[in-house]
């Protein structure tokens, strides 16, 4: 396996100077320090690759590397402070000049490793090539269509009708309400019937309207793909991608807020301003399907339309009650699909990870911090802020052949997105109103 080092390095240096009055000054402090920026690859060479690409053979070969990249900006900063009682006697000044960032040993600002698990990117991007996979041999779930196209229509078929209904009642109930009191308007349960019914307007169109509108859409798609020329050979590239905030795993030198100095003897101290380390994880399948452009059109229907034996599991799920809202919380729906999925037609997969390590922050000069550091007997004569800045990446490939890719595993998320929120919550709603022994809330 051949090993190429394109690494740089780099001095980093930062100077302090001294000059004190009535006191003896610390020697000037200066601190050199050697960055590097990683870069290595480490594979094994492919013989003709392109020619491979272009014949449609699998070019993939084992490859792992490191690629960083750190940024440290050089300042410029000063403080002059005087002893209150006695100022032209007692001074103090200090310059400080250089990389601050990178040079300063304790505070270790170097490009940090992804180390979390990879588990959340593996299995999304298992759930998506099997999706891109299936989506080239089932375009449109008839089966599916047929089972749910009796309640779709009951649900669309008088739009809004609930909606209207329960305004007018609800004006009404205001209305005797008013008569009832004279003058004061209550109507506590008409407005839990309108309330009732926007949510039931929510449901109308979230699982009534909108997948009936996609559901025609994809069957004329599916029906136009029966008919169009079937290419031999396809690729097919899935993948996913998750970040994470580690911020909070920082050192308190780095922490927002946090006075730090540059050597143990200066006054003029440093504030972070701000800081942040994200990691990031993006694993990615690649791959080819090939077809046979000789098959008969009926067959072609017939997979296209979802008429297979296997397209029994994942419609037997799709028709389940409530198998959605398990869905919202689990991947269940996305393995039994991926199990209903032929993968008999794929010639050949690779797998690539991409995990992404970013570690940054500015930090300034801080005048209250630096005087406080000397006592209430001083003053600071002036005082020029200066803001530094570092930036350090880590990015680390891998890449090889798959022979298969493993089906996604079972996992759990309460991360619901805005349009989940709203279907459990018109769902409740509604759901109250069938069980009024319950507490109302």
């Amino acid at each position: 396996m051949a090993v190429k080092d394109t690494s740089t390095r780099f001095p980093a240096r930062s100077t302090t100077t001294f000059k004190y009055v009535g006191t003896a000054a610390p020697a000037t402090w200066s601190q050199t320090t050697e960055v590097v920026n990683t870069r290595t690859r480490s594979g094994v060479a492919c013989p003709n690759w392109f020619s491979k690409i272009q014949q449609g053979e699998d070019a993939t070969t084992a490859l792992t590397a490191q690629y960083d990249t750190v940024f440290s900006s050089s300042t410029a900063g000063s403080g002059k402070w005087s002893y209150i009682p006695n100022p032209t006697a007692y001074t103090r000044e200090e310059t400080i000049v250089g990389s601050i960032p990178v040079t300063n040993g304790k505070l270790n600002r170097r490009p940090k490793s992804p180390s979390l698990s990879t588990t959340a990117a593996e299995n999304g991007a298992r759930v998506q090539w099997f999706r891109k996979i299936r989506k080239e041999s089932v375009a449109w779930s008839a089966p599916t269509f047929l089972g749910e196209l009796r309640e779709a229509v009951h649900m669309i078929r008088k739009p809004a009708l609930s909606l209207w209904r329960s305004a007018g009642a609800y004006m009404d109930a205001l209305e005797r309400n008013s008569r009832r009191t004279g003058g004061s308007k209550r109507g506590t349960s008409g407005a839990r019937a309108l309330t009732k019914a926007a949510g039931g307007l929510w449901l109308e169109y979230s699982f009534g309207w909108v997948p009936f509108l996609n559901d025609i859409q994809e069957g004329l798609k599916a029906y136009e793909r029966i008919w169009a020329e079937i290419p031999e050979q396809k690729k097919i590239s899935a993948g996913y991608r998750v970040s994470y905030d580690r911020s909070r795993e920082l050192s308190s030198y780095d922490t927002p807020g946090s006075l730090q100095n540059h050597c143990g003897v200066v006054n003029y101290r440093w504030r972070v301003l701000s800081s942040s380390w994200i990691e990031t994880h993006d694993i990615r399948y690649r791959g080819a399907i090939r077809r046979s452009v000789t098959r008969p059109r009926w067959e072609n229907a017939v997979e296209l339309l979802g008429f297979k034996p296997l397209e029994f599991i994942p419609t037997a799920w799709e028709l389940m009650p409530w198998s959605f809202l398990i869905d919202y919380a689990t991947n269940i729906g996305d393995i039994l699909q991926a199990v209903a999925t032929d993968t008999s037609s794929v010639v050949y997969t690779s797998r690539s990870s991409r995990l992404f390590s970013q570690y940054q922050g500015i930090m300034e000069g801080d005048k209250a911090g630096s005087v406080a550091t000397l006592g209430a007997s001083w003053q600071t004569d002036s005082f020029v802020k200066s803001r530094a800045e570092w930036i350090m990446n880590r990015k680390l490939l891998t890449r090889s052949k798959v022979g298969a890719v493993p089906l996604p595993t079972l996992s759990l998320s309460w991360d619901f997105t805005d349009g989940q929120r709203l279907n459990v919550a018109a769902l409740l709603t509604n759901a109250i109103g069938l069980h009024p022994q319950r507490k109302r809330f």
